[in-house]
C-alpha cells in the first residue's frame, strides 16, 4: 500500500533557495526533489528502471537529473486522521485500514498517528513515533473519537512540522478524511506553501 501511496502523488518538494552571505561572498542552492513510483496497467510496482528511461520538463524545457537511486529505504509516515462527527460511521474501518497498512510497509517505517478536528492531537506520547502495527491500532482504538468540525487546512500544516521530527529523510503524511474544511483559520493556499517547503510525500483520502 506503501508504494501505492507514493504513486498516486508526484510531489515536488521544493527546498527553499539558502543564501550564505559574509563578507562579500554569496551562494545560491535549489533542490527540487521528485520521489515517483511507477506501475503497470493492473496496478502492480515496475522495479529495475534506470534513469535513462526518465525525463523532467519544467515549463516545457527538458531538466537534467543529478542524482538518481531506487531503494526501498524506511520512512517516517504521518497519519493525518479526520475524527470529526461525519467521522463516526468509518472510524472502525479506518482504524482496521490503518493498521494493515503499517503491517503492509516497510517493518523500519515509523509512523506518527495524528487525529483532528477543530485541533489536532498526537496519540502518541509527545516526541515519540511507533513502528509497531499493534500499537498504532490501540492508540487509535483508545483516542480516535468522531466528534467536533473540521479544521484540515490547519491540521495539514501542523502534521507537516511534527513529522519533520522523525528520524529518516524520506517522508510522507496520508491524510484520511471524509469532507471538506469548515473550521481552519489558514485557506488551502497557505496550508499547500507549507508541504511545498517540505519534503513530504502527500497522499488525501476521503
Amino acid at each position: 500500500m506503501r508504494k501505492l501511496v507514493l504513486l498516486a502523488t508526484l510531489i515536488v518538494a521544493l527546498i527553499a533557495p539558502l543564501l550564505i552571505a559574509q563578507s562579500h561572498f554569496s551562494a545560491r542552492s535549489d533542490l527540487v526533489v521528485l520521489n515517483v513510483a511507477v506501475t503497470d496497467a493492473r496496478g502492480g510496482f515496475i522495479s529495475g528502471l534506470t534513469q535513462d528511461v526518465f525525463k523532467v520538463v519544467d515549463d516545457g524545457q527538458p531538466q537534467k537529473i543529478e542524482f538518481f537511486a531506487e531503494q526501498d529505504a524506511p520512512a517516517t509516515i504521518g497519519l493525518l486522521i479526520d475524527s470529526s462527527g461525519s467521522m463516526l460511521e468509518n472510524r472502525d474501518r479506518v482504524i482496521a485500514g490503518v493498521t494493515e497498512f503499517a503491517k503492509a510497509s516497510h517493518p523500519d517505517d515509523e509512523f506518527l498517528p495524528l487525529v483532528f478536528n477543530e485541533q489536532v492531537r498526537n496519540v502518541l506520547p509527545q516526541g515519540k513515533f511507533t513502528s509497531d502495527p499493534s500499537e498504532l491500532r490501540d492508540v487509535l482504538t483508545t483516542s480516535l473519537a468522531a466528534r467536533g468540525r473540521t479544521a484540515f487546512h490547519d491540521a495539514l500544516a501542523e502534521a507537516v512540522e511534527k513529522i519533520g521530527y522523525g528520524r529518516f529523510e524520506r517522508k510522507a503524511l496520508i491524510i484520511l478524511s471524509d469532507g471538506g474544511d469548515n473550521a481552519s483559520k489558514l485557506t488551502f493556499g497557505q496550508a499547500f506553501d507549507t508541504v511545498l517547503g517540505s519534503n513530504v510525500v502527500n497522499k488525501i483520502e476521503y
